[in-house]
């Protein structure tokens, strides 16, 4: 993002907070929540700081992925990238490790397995259940089908289509590549939430410096509308959950909080949520096999199977609950070395928009 279109950006964000406080005052705010907290400008909009009474150490806890006082990115070296960021390396990974996760049936691209579109018509030929084509460096859910057979009627997404339809899906992509691994369903009562797609756990844990992992954030990622996969950037939605379990909360970028499933009008708060204690214990333990890394955002579906890792992403961002509360505990505060804004950046580390190019290293 350039300078011109962030303060476009920017501004914009000053006007819709106008109602709330002038645009002086909230330009005397934005400094001193930079100097103060580190709080990026956007952050500041982002988490809703300009109407919140909230005291200076409350706010401290949001993490926000542009800076902020508690930076657990930071402890990300960025020499493993390529091991959370290529879905192929990761499953391996995954594998190698003793860690739950789909099965990986074969792989699409210039460098994987299948090359040709008459290799792809054999392998669906023989498939008996549904498999999930998804980009092996791809994110938000972007380009991921689901393809089944229903006879002699290929289906992408639960609609008819053809081998034609489903190579030039992939084969503009070719180079980057493709994972195709089976399908995993949820049990009745996560799948009454949202049918139409597998609904997965999103568990952040944070290491503090003692190298302790700790749970920071969980909430049940959902679909909704015609989506087959339930990232909240894809339009899904997300329901909070407490340290019990329990739902606390839904939301979704389009609608705001509600109380019931917008298409299924499955209720949604004060349920105790199957799988939610196996799900956290995977999370952790997947966390210290790989200890070398300093925070994770766990995709993680729980099955009739029991709990499977889908991915691990370095990069989670802020999730709706920082709408709300920050996710930094006591604990953890205590274990991270706090940031300021002119604390010194190791380029050997990273952040979602590090440039290692530059003397000032983030980049918008």
């Amino acid at each position: 993002m350039g300078i011109k279109t962030a303060l476009t950006r920017l501004h914009c964000r000053m006007k819709n907070a106008a109602e709330h406080k002038s645009i002086p005052m909230q330009v005397y705010d934005l400094i001193a929540h930079k100097i103060i907290i580190n709080t990026d400008p956007f952050d500041y909009y982002e988490f809703g700081f300009y109407k919140s009474d909230k005291s200076w150490e409350e706010k401290s806890r949001y993490i926000g992925i542009r800076g902020s006082r508690y930076y657990p990115y930071e402890n990300n070296p960025l020499k493993f990238n390529i091991l959370f960021t290529n879905k192929y390396v990761e499953k391996l990974l995954l594998k190698g490790a003793g860690l739950p996760t789909p099965e990986l049936l074969t792989t699409i691209g210039v460098d994987y397995e299948i090359r040709t579109q008459q290799q792809l018509e054999a392998f669906l030929s023989s498939i008996t259940a549904d498999v999930v084509f998804k980009p092996i460096s791809g994110a938000e859910g972007k380009k991921i089908i689901i393809v089944s057979r229903q006879d002699d009627t290929l289906l992408v997404n639960n609609k008819a289509s053809s081998i034609d339809a489903i190579w030039n899906h992939v084969s503009s992509d070719l180079k980057r590549g493709f994972i195709l691994e089976e399908k995993q369903i949820n049990p009745p009562q996560l799948s009454r939430f949202f049918p139409n797609c597998l609904n997965t756990y999103r568990v952040i844990t944070i290491k503090t410096n003692d190298g302790k992992w700790h749970l920071a954030c969980i909430t049940l990622k959902m679909g909704t509308g015609n989506n087959v996969v339930d990232n909240y950037a894809a339009g899904g939605a997300e329901i909070y959950i407490d340290k019990n379990g329990v739902s606390l909360r839904a939301s979704s970028k389009q609608l705001g909080l509600f109380t019931h499933h917008p298409d299924t009008n499955a209720e949604l708060i004060g349920i105790e949520l199957e799988g939610y204690h196996e799900v956290i214990d995977l999370a952790l333990r997947a966390s210290k096999a790989f200890g070398f890394m300093g925070t994770f955002g766990w995709d993680i579906a729980f099955t009739p199977e029991g709990a499977k890792i889908i991915e691990g992403n370095l990069f989670w961002g802020s999730t709706y609950p920082e709408l709300s509360e920050g996710m930094v505990t006591d604990e953890i505060a205590k274990g991270l070395t706090p940031r300021h804004m002119f604390s010194k950046w190791n380029k050997q580390y990273m952040h979602p928009r590090i440039d290692r190019s530059r003397r000032w290293p983030w980049r918008r």
